[in-house]
């Protein structure tokens, strides 16, 4: 019957009347077999430390958060890997930096940023100087995320994605670039034709020069 009972093993489950497999394990909601939010902590052998809060939906329980005897936290993620780390991919490594989640298999309706639409937001992006209003301490440079052009705005336009202003950076570092290179060839062309007629023209002094001193 639901309500606290001794595994005889050092384990105390609370909430239900089973063993477990921690050594402290609550449950939410009467029994395992029932839908109900539940945590687990661990305490001994190789889960010691482990301290896990998951969703039992009627048929599989899914990790929603955990937290490792190493420190490391893992939102959606049964063992993570990474200090922290979600099941959307995104985690922060052990040197400090934030990595976006970014694979094929995570996306869709995936389709190229146009050169217009990168100038366009380029153009529509204006850098400010700024302070927080919980930390006046120290000042930072970025954008205001209601002033941004749609294309890199989020719905709720609060905050901003890096990666979607580096993308149109990107983009249109390729339009100069690849202009830039159509300018360089073209005048290779010009340099080369010019040399070409510098040449016919010092021929042709050398000949009227023979001529005369003749």
């Amino acid at each position: 019957a639901p309500g606290m009972s001794w595994a005889g093993t050092g384990r105390l489950n609370i909430g239900w009347g089973g063993k477990g497999g921690g050594n402290l394990i609550a449950y939410s909601k009467g029994h395992a077999t029932r839908p109900g939010e539940f945590f687990f902590v661990f305490g001994g052998g190789p889960s010691i430390g482990k301290v896990k809060f998951a969703h039992y939906d009627g048929s599989k329980s899914r990790i929603k958060l955990s937290v490792l005897a190493n420190g490391n936290v893992g939102f959606g993620v049964n063992e993570p890997v990474y200090p922290i780390e979600h099941a959307s991919g995104a985690h922060l490594t052990a040197g400090g930096v934030w990595v976006n989640a970014s694979s094929r298999e995570y996306k869709d309706g995936i389709t190229p940023l146009t050169e217009r639409e990168a100038m366009e937001a380029l153009e529509g992006l204006e850098p400010v100087r700024f302070r927080y209003k919980k930390d006046n301490t120290e000042e930072y440079v970025g954008f205001i995320a209601e002033d941004v052009p749609d294309l890199v705005a989020t719905n709720d336009r609060k905050s901003l994605s890096p990666m979607d202003i580096v993308a149109v950076l990107t983009k249109v570092v390729q339009k100069l670039k690849a202009e830039n290179e159509q300018i360089r060839a073209e005048n290779q062309q010009i340099r080369a034709e010019l040399l070409q007629r510098i040449a016919v023209l010092e021929r042709q002094m050398r000949f009227m020069t023979s001529v005369a001193s003749k």
